[in-house]
């Protein structure tokens, strides 16, 4: 029962002023059309492309994570190696979960606040 109250939050435009607007309330009817569409009629290969659009997605929030984490955390930008690493460490991470039938996991963005919060200057 708590993801439906999820669901109905992120179709209405989230924790916004503006929650429930026309704009939100379109965007969101339009979102879950093409995503019925998509289930209804898409078929083979296709279909798994919807897999890699989240992976993209998950990469994305990874790569964001690991800047905001180095930006509000150590006052600098991310390097190579730690964007790298950090990618790496979570497709390893969702490979190992899948084993033990579990979802993909994936960064979770609420600590780069924690980061901000806890940072200090040398």
């Amino acid at each position: 029962m708590s993801l439906f109250t999820v669901g109905i939050r992120s179709f209405g435009g989230g924790y916004t002023e503006d929650f429930g607007s026309v704009t939100n309330l379109i965007i969101g009817t339009f979102t879950l059309v093409v995503c019925l569409v998509w289930l209804a009629f898409v078929k083979g290969y296709l279909k798994q492309l919807s897999v890699f659009l989240i992976y993209l997605v998950s990469v994305a929030e990874t790569i964001g994570d690991t800047s905001a984490m180095a930006s509000g955390g150590l006052n600098r930008e991310a390097t190579q190696d730690e964007v790298s690493g950090s990618l790496a460490v979570d497709g390893y991470a969702s490979a190992i979960s899948s084993l033990f039938a579990c979802p993909p996991l994936s960064s979770y963005s609420q600590n780069d606040s924690y980061c901000r919060c806890s940072s200090y200057d040398t």
